[in-house]
């Protein structure tokens, strides 16, 4: 029976390895992507390399990364817009993203067991002064916005506009009074710059859920520091623990005015998106409101890169927009006003501005960062020689600026309300006279 399995593994991937030689040149060409641009020496054995053992190498464009960051394919500093054209082409992603090898290689991918800490927990350890670096100042890992008062992109100023676009479109409300004082459930907190604007601005009290040592580390170091710990609680536990441990679904039954979730639902499988909704609707009090910002898109296949699978985001998910209207009209709130494209240009420009960030300090960290990648990932890299650290996150934020510069993801904010006696607040684009205030204001950001 082994000797059978083994024969048909075997004739499978020889056909895949014969199918994808014929299909990416076809891909690529329908991209608008000139062969000869590429710096490619040796086409044939290119593709021939690019399609060998494909689902050993995790799906056709993590093997199109591992041509780049192992095998030495090393074209000019165009991959932002390699990326921008590949996937600005329904045709050629259709061609890849479709292919019978790699819908065959996502279905066996999903029978892994998933578990909330190895979702994303692994990738938010990276030692925290290459986020402090490549992030800058406000230690925001999401999309900045979009600011219509500047010509050109400042990341700080973008990010500080974005966490008090936040609030605002969350309709955070500052109280005189400690115990009248909103209470907001902060669905993973990041480095918690966020939760501390909230609390120095509108005096809010926030609760925190995160699944990374390093993220709560840091955050309760650096409100501890700004003197706005006091307001903040930060755990290390996961939705679905609370959600399916009846003591503590109890206690976070109507606790909070409002929760918010940035980026997070990312991690949320589709099978558990039901549950996520039941579990924020469960939290909120009766006027509560929900705020969410989400990575989406139009497709009508819900997945992630397989190279950002594989090595950034394992078992990511960039869900469908329709798909959580529909978890709002399947759930219990009442009222919605989204937005899908708010912060998509903005994203882009941060991407490519995070990775400037880390090309100009790279040096002083390559020893210890690359250290950490070749050791510590999960899954460890299946070659002899690890590539650089660097090298993996150029591909990593380039190809996702790629994505969000063609519209092939986009990213969008959604806010639901628990009543229909609320007054709905339309979610829309920043105005001159907020950026300005950002800009102008001098004690707003104090950290």
């Amino acid at each position: 029976m082994s000797i059978l399995k083994n024969t048909g593994q075997f004739l499978i991937h020889w056909a895949a390895n014969l199918e994808l030689q014929r299909v990416f040149p076809k891909a690529l060409k329908e991209a608008g992507l000139d062969i000869w641009e590429m710096w490619i020496e040796n086409t044939r054995e290119f593709y021939k390399s690019l399609a060998a053992w494909t689902f050993e190498a995790g799906g056709a464009s993590a093997r199109l990364w591992e041509q780049y960051v192992i095998w030495g394919w090393n074209p000019p500093k165009w991959l932002d817009t390699f990326f921008a054209k590949l996937t600005g082409s329904n045709a050629a992603m259709n061609r890849i993203n479709y292919h019978w090898a790699n819908k065959l290689y996502d279905t066996s991918k999903q029978k892994q067991v998933r578990t909330p800490e190895s979702v994303w927990a692994s990738h938010y350890d990276i030692p925290v002064l290459m986020y402090q670096q490549m992030l800058g100042p406000t230690m925001k890992y999401t999309a900045s916005e979009w600011n219509p008062s500047l010509w050109n992109f400042d990341l700080d100023i973008s990010q500080k506009l974005a966490m008090e676009m936040i609030c605002q479109r969350s309709e955070l409300e500052k109280s005189q009074a400690w115990e009248e004082s909103l209470k907001v459930l902060e669905i993973w907190f990041g480095y918690g710059t966020l939760a501390h604007h909230m609390i120095s601005n509108y005096g809010v009290q926030v609760e925190g859920l995160t699944v990374s040592d390093g993220q709560m580390g840091y955050a309760n170091n650096l409100l501890k520091k700004n003197g706005t710990l006091e307001n903040a609680d930060f755990k290390n536990l996961d939705w679905k623990v609370i959600w399916n441990t009846p003591e503590l679904k109890e206690l976070y039954r109507w606790k909070f005015n409002r929760i918010v979730s940035i980026e997070m639902i990312e991690a949320v499988s589709t099978k558990d998106l039901p549950d996520f909704f039941a579990f924020m609707y469960h939290c909120l009090s009766n006027d509560g409101i929900l705020f969410i910002q989400a990575i989406n898109s139009d497709r009508n296949f819900e997945t992630t890169e397989w190279f950002i699978d594989k090595y950034i985001f394992w078992d990511g998910v960039v869900p469908q927009h329709e798909n959580l209207l529909y978890c709002w009209e399947m759930s219990w709130f009442q009222q919605i006003s989204a937005h899908k494209n708010l912060a998509t240009q903005a994203y882009d420009n941060a991407l490519i501005a995070w990775y400037n960030n880390l090309e100009a300090w790279y040096t002083e960290l390559q020893e210890e960062l690359d250290y950490y990648y070749s050791n510590n990932h999960s899954p460890a890299f299946p070659y002899p020689n690890a590539p650089s650290f660097l090298r993996i996150f150029e591909y990593y934020l380039k190809s996702c600026a790629g994505s969000f510069r063609s519209g092939y993801n986009r990213n969008g904010q959604y806010k639901f309300y628990k009543s229909a006696k609320n007054k709905v607040h339309s979610i829309v684009p920043a105005t001159s006279k907020q950026s300005d205030y950002i800009i102008q204001s001098k004690n707003w950001w104090n950290t």
